[in-house]
């Protein structure tokens, strides 16, 4: 099955997301899961019927004295069903560390929410060739602290850092060995086959020959998936 995966990151007002969600109910049923993860506020008013509700986040801990947090159980009760951990922007801006992914994957677990695990390699990495070893090394320590059940509940979502936002895209060959790799360490570590899918700078002129990966899983979009009219475009050549 493949995936497409809205990130509509803070973007988009009540007005817009209202508009927005009508035009999502117009799309025909699609031979793919589509999901599409709103800002916090806007998660209530959504009505997945012909996609998926996801989270662009989730706090690490549970019910309690967290001021400014959402936890799982509140992102369960709007009809979540997904939500993005692990995303570079967070790992930056906001200094999340492993220790802290693995927390916030407990939780959405713990709530039967599935997890869209974000890892990729910053430009230092990818210029001294080791993505490699960063990308074994993101999957593995977090992973390597749940089930086999668990993780069959998680999607994996390859955005090179340096590509994100940037306009650049990287190569086909280098694109195909990457999500190749994650595939092999999923399948050596825990004797699983989990979705790979890819995220970084896609638009209208990159998207024909990325799709032409074969074992990519589908798409996480950012900026082109803010306009509906140019995401439906997006959908429509990635079907075509």
């Amino acid at each position: 099955m493949k995936y497409i995966v809205a990130n509509l990151k803070s973007n988009n007002d009540l007005n817009t997301m209202l508009k927005y969600n009508d035009e999502l109910h117009h799309f025909p049923n699609l031979p793919i899961n589509l999901i599409v993860c709103p800002s916090y506020p806007f998660l209530s008013i959504s009505t997945p019927d012909n996609y998926y509700l996801g989270a662009q986040n989730i706090s690490r801990y549970e019910a309690g004295s967290y001021t400014g947090e959402v936890n799982g159980q509140q992102l369960k009760s709007l009809g979540v069903s997904y939500v993005i951990i692990g995303h570079s922007e967070r790992r930056k801006l906001f200094l999340e560390d492993e220790e802290a992914i693995v927390q916030k994957m407990n939780n959405a677990f713990s709530n039967d929410i599935k997890v869209i695990l974000c890892v990729g390699e910053d430009i230092l990495d990818y210029q001294t060739q080791n993505t490699s070893k960063i990308l074994e090394q993101q999957i593995a320590t977090v992973l390597n602290e749940f089930n086999r059940d668990q993780i069959k509940n998680v999607i994996i979502a390859y955005e090179p850092i340096w590509s994100i936002g940037t306009g650049i895209t990287p190569s086909i060959d280098n694109l195909k060995s990457n999500i190749e790799f994650i595939k092999k360490i999923i399948n050596d570590y825990y004797e699983l086959e989990l979705p790979v899918i890819y995220g970084g700078s896609i638009n209208q002129n990159n998207i024909n020959y990325i799709k032409s990966i074969s074992c990519l899983d589908g798409f996480i979009i950012g900026e082109s998936a803010i306009n509906i009219q140019e995401f439906k475009y997006l959908l429509d050549t990635y079907l075509s």
